[in-house]
């Protein structure tokens, strides 16, 4: 026994050169419509709108709601041509790594990135299916972000600017701060830390020395610098050793 379901509410011939709605005008149910039928571009109504309309019912079975929902159709329209779904796997942790990328594959906004034809996309669930690898790649976070601010320039300006602003900032100061501990470190001008801890062992400052030795074994960039340091904490705890 087979199943098969079809509605052909606003269906038109694939060779038909006539256009039965005029361009403009948004005729389908909002949640489940492709981003060009959305816009009320017949002309660029494809089969890729349906690949489309397939994936949203795809992402409902798996999560439970449709791709975009809002308090009115228009919301949702608004939604559907300029915001990208939430990943299913975020909804259902249930769901892997390929069937996520399927699904989001259905549902990209231009229709030159979908799946091409049902057949292929066919191919790549009997994939999943099988635990083989599916055709489809992941879209990668960068890929994600730069196709959000090619369709949302205003707001990535804004948001750069934002982030310039608290880097600045925050790089401001941490400058601010390492200037402040330089000015009230007791240090020569020219002199390393280890040359100052020497020079305070030898003056029989032993608490200020061990201070600068072990700031500096904190400090330490190279094997030497810590073989130095080191070095000096043990010299110090001898001079502490002797009697007075």
């Amino acid at each position: 026994m087979h199943a098969n379901v079809a509605d052909f509410g606003l269906a038109k011939r694939a060779d038909a050169t006539d256009e039965l709605t005029l361009t403009g005008e948004v005729m389908g149910t909002a949640a489940y419509m492709a981003p060009e039928q959305a816009a009320g571009d017949t002309k660029k109504t494809t089969a890729a709108a349906d690949i489309y309309s397939l994936g949203a019912i795809f992402y409902e079975l798996l999560t439970g709601s449709p791709p975009f929902t809002g308090a009115s159709a228009m919301a949702v329209l608004v939604k559907v041509q300029n915001d990208d779904p939430v990943p299913p796997r975020r909804k259902n942790r249930a769901i892997g790594p390929d069937l996520n990328t399927i699904c989001l594959k259905y549902l990209e906004k231009k229709p030159a990135r979908r799946y091409v034809s049902a057949l292929l996309l066919a191919q790549d669930l009997e994939a999943w299916l099988g635990g083989r690898p599916i055709s489809c790649r992941p879209v990668t976070t960068l890929e994600r972000v730069v196709r959000w601010i090619r369709r949302h320039p205003s707001q990535a300006a804004a948001a750069i600017m934002a982030a310039a602003l608290i880097f600045t900032s925050a790089l401001a100061y941490q400058y601010s701060r390492a200037a402040g501990s330089a000015r009230d470190r007791p240090v020569a001008a020219d002199s390393p830390t280890i040359d100052l801890a020497n020079a305070l062992l030898a003056k029989g400052h032993y608490e200020m020395a061990r201070e600068m030795f072990e700031e500096a074994v904190r400090e330490a960039e190279t094997p030497g610098e810590m073989l130095d340091a080191e070095e000096g904490l043990r010299r110090l705890a001898n001079r502490e050793g002797e009697p007075k």
